[in-house]
């Protein structure tokens, strides 16, 4: 069992060229709208079952959240918490409504954990939301400030962030997994931590022909992703870039040419769930548009389908459709996405090996006797700053 990335969320490029990484999340959503999406492909196309992943992706988390807290405590966990913001009633808010739902029907007791309603007693937190106290046997951290300093088994622990809070010590821990599958690759990546270096890197590539991302090292959600085309657009950036957080330069893939329901090739990217280093969700998450490369669905993106273990990679018909929530409406464009067996199996390779590498970089950084004094921040979530004095 891995103690500290037992929950895992990977974004791959599929570029022309093959299968790339890009990003590793600590708290990531998605599960119910994986869930979702793979339910719709079955109603649309019940033919493709078998290529299917994710239909039962709530219970095999909530089953997750049961074995992890068995692994530790050497007992059956009774109480699940899932902690929520003070305010959230948004699109996320429903995910966590039905981790509720599912952990209900599978015969555990859950309650939602919030600030405003808990108080850490000792060591242990106690959640008055539903106004007596319960202590929750485990809590999943569905938040990114709260809860820290607690007894109870947390999926994912804060120290997870110690590494997938930077994209470059994410980047550096990966580069060892691609050691040993080559197939998997990464895009060229820098870092910088002033305009110089930044500079330096972005000409770096633009000689070599390409185009340049650059995003803030610690920042998440598809925020501060900019694309430099030419060097004048890099001038333009001169005066507009703060560092007081490194940077993240990288060539820019070109990704696999998929028309998508409207005839257009849009931008995409695949994001992969993994529970205990197995691979048990997949979706895809287009562009609103082909000149946009930003695809989180916070930032406009769409959802599509993504399907395992075809002949060959290609557009698949499934049917549009949409999922509305109260503050969001969801499209799910009609075309999905046909993996190939041995793409498939790569990514299921990757997913593995990259949650086990990040495993051993937190358990490697947390024993290390260097980050013992930024060992208690790794707690309270301010990744930046526990990242900056690391790297």
């Amino acid at each position: 069992m891995l103690y500290y990335y037992p929950y895992a969320s990977f974004d791959f490029l599929l570029g022309e060229d093959g299968l790339y990484f890009i990003e590793a999340n600590a708290v990531s959503a998605g599960l119910y709208y994986t869930e979702m999406l793979a339910r719709h492909v079955l109603m649309r196309r019940p033919n493709l079952k078998e290529n299917l992943l994710g239909l039962t992706i709530m219970e095999d988390f909530i089953r997750l959240c049961s074995n992890y807290y068995s692994w530790l405590k050497g007992r059956r966990m009774r109480i699940l918490g899932i902690s929520v913001p003070d305010s959230w009633k948004s699109y996320l808010g429903i995910e966590r409504v039905e981790l509720k739902r599912t952990a209900e029907k599978m015969g555990f007791k859950a309650v939602f954990v919030r600030k405003k309603s808990s108080a850490i007693i000792g060591s242990t937190l106690v959640s008055f939301e539903e106004g007596s106290g319960v202590i929750p046997d485990l809590v999943v951290r569905r938040t990114f400030k709260f809860p820290v300093g607690i007894k109870q088994p947390v999926i994912n622990p804060s120290e997870a962030g110690i590494v997938t809070g930077s994209k470059w010590r994410t980047y550096k821990a990966v580069k060892e997994v691609t050691k040993i599958i080559p197939e998997l690759k990464q895009p060229e990546t820098h870092l910088a931590k002033n305009f110089d270096e930044l500079e330096e890197a972005s000409l770096s590539i633009m000689n070599k022909g390409k185009e340049v991302v650059i995003k803030p090292s610690s920042e998440f959600g598809g925020r501060g992703v900019t694309v430099i085309r030419n060097p004048t657009d890099l001038k333009m950036l001169k005066n507009s870039i703060n560092f007081t957080r490194p940077w993240i330069i990288q060539e820019k893939i070109r990704t696999y040419p998929i028309r998508f329901e409207d005839g257009k090739i849009y931008p995409f990217d695949i994001r992969a769930y993994a529970l205990n280093g197995k691979m048990a969700g997949v979706q895809v998450r287009r562009s609103s548009s082909e000149g946009i490369i930003v695809t989180n669905i916070s930032a406009g993106g769409h959802l599509a389908p993504l399907l395992l273990d075809g002949d060959e990679i290609g557009p698949v018909h499934i049917g549009r459709t949409e999922f509305r929530f109260p503050s969001r409406v969801i499209v799910v464009d009609g075309t999905g996405i046909m993996l190939d067996r041995h793409t498939s199996n790569l990514l299921r390779e990757a997913s593995m090996l990259i949650s086990n590498e990040i495993e051993r970089a937190v358990r490697e950084k947390v024993s290390a006797k260097k980050i013992e004094g930024v060992h208690e921040k790794s707690s309270s979530h301010h990744y930046g700053d526990i990242v900056d004095q690391l790297q």
